[in-house]
């Protein structure tokens, strides 16, 4: 584990890197990040006698149970399965699992370590990732697309038998999702999940801790539909040029639009049209997809 310990003085130093509705991630000493959660810095702020153990706390039961606790929206995102009961990992267990995993993981760069601000858990250190945004090269041809989403495919399948679920994958920069700084400035979130290499059009995934990801010990089948479910959408976006949005609420036009693309089947047409494709579906679509 690289942990990381710094004090408030030394993180305000640390130039900022962007902003997400989870934390903000700073630029840390060459290929390294760090990841600094909104949740953990207010809370230990409002209560300046907190000890690093009080943040962790197992919950079990069920969602509707947890919408009074303070930190419910920064605990839910990792999910631990124990016969029916859902046991909520604190996000430093998470991290930890998630760098025990990566031993498993050739395709993806995991969290890879803890960090302290002012000796209270704060965040996730992250391995730098740079690429070009996927939905950014929705313009290149369909030879390199395919390439692309391959790798983009075989990336997701090491994750999925690893148990890792990630749920954002269909993020777009050109979300409109903001967040507000604590100045009061509002900054836009939006930006993708995927980056891309222009030169090996090999994939990176980002964005693998907070909400975005869910780490389990066992298959967990919701999860993994969940995930599925992101990966059709931007597999239609990217590999299909095809913005959902624009046929809401209208199978008709839909079914017209895949034609176009000489996807003719109906049973395929019906599950990219309620973004079921599962991974098989989706590497046999990718395979046959021509012009």
């Amino acid at each position: 584990m690289n942990n990381v310990y710094l004090s408030q003085a030394d993180l305000q130093n640390l130039p900022t890197i962007g902003y997400g509705t989870d934390g903000t991630v700073y630029a840390y000493q060459n290929n390294f990040l760090i990841k600094i959660y909104h949740h953990a810095i207010t809370y230990q702020h409002s209560n300046p006698d907190i000890q690093d153990d009080d943040v962790k706390i197992y919950y079990m039961g069920q969602k509707e149970n947890w919408q009074n606790d303070w930190f419910r929206d920064h605990l839910k995102y990792y999910q631990y399965e124990s016969n029916e009961d859902k046991i909520i990992l604190a996000p430093k267990d998470a991290i930890i699992l998630a760098n025990k995993k990566q031993e498993q993981i050739s395709l993806t760069k995991l969290p890879c370590g803890l960090v302290y601000i002012d000796n209270h858990f704060a965040g996730c250190v992250l391995k730098r990732s740079t690429g070009i945004q996927i939905h950014k090269l929705t313009g290149l041809p369909l030879k390199l697309r395919k390439i692309i989403f391959l790798n983009v495919l075989k990336a997701e399948a090491e994750l999925l038998k690893n148990n890792i679920y990630h749920c954002d994958l269909s993020n777009s920069p050109y979300s409109q999702k903001m967040y507000t700084l604590p100045n009061g400035q509002h900054v836009l979130t939006g930006h993708s999940h995927v980056l891309v290499n222009p030169v090996t059009l090999k994939t990176n995934f980002i964005d693998l801790d907070g909400k975005s990801t869910i780490y389990t010990n066992n298959e967990e089948e919701k999860l993994k539909k969940q995930s599925e479910r992101e990966l059709n959408r931007l597999m239609i976006e990217f590999l299909l040029q095809i913005d959902l949005d624009d046929y809401k609420d209208d199978p008709s036009s839909m079914i017209s639009a895949l034609e176009q693309k000489r996807i003719n089947n109906y049973f395929l047409q019906e599950k990219i049209y309620e973004t079921n494709m599962n991974l098989d579906d989706m590497l046999s679509l990718n395979k046959n997809l021509k012009k």
